[in-house]
């Protein structure tokens, strides 16, 4: 008997790792072409955008990464409790680096079909980023 609910975390942590290991394209073959996207304080990106932006976030936080709480298990996906963690060395929104660590918050809400992300809810402060990061 196949666990499916076991299975979304198997999934969501392979996400996880995508983005933990900067593999650009397993990060985005976890993503469904017609995904549903709601990330806070910005407007909703669409999957062809993630590429530029997933490389923006590599280029400023070269050692970023999620360290994750926990992750469970839902109906129609998981959830990942996490903190991003990184310092900025690179450029980001046309700012300098500032070489200050973040530690920012964040919970990812992944519903899944065919075993593609085709619903992505995220929930952050992202003033954090702004005041940790870049100093305001």
């Amino acid at each position: 008997m196949v666990n499916i609910m076991s299975d979304y975390v198997k999934l969501a942590q392979k996400m996880v790792d995508a983005y933990n290991n900067q593999d650009v394209e397993a990060y985005l073959n976890m993503i469904a072409e017609d995904v549903d996207i709601m990330w806070p304080e910005q407007e909703t990106p669409k999957k062809s955008e993630l590429r530029e932006e997933f490389h923006e976030i590599i280029e400023a936080f070269p050692d970023r990464h999620f360290d994750v709480t926990r992750i469970v298990a839902t109906e129609k996906g998981a959830l990942v409790e996490c903190m991003l963690m990184g310092k900025n060395t690179g450029p980001l929104f046309g700012m300098p680096p500032t070489n200050k660590e973040l530690a920012m918050p964040m919970i990812h809400v992944y519903d899944f079909e065919d075993d593609k992300i085709n619903r992505w809810r995220c929930y952050a402060n992202f003033q954090i980023l702004t005041k940790q990061s870049m100093g305001e």
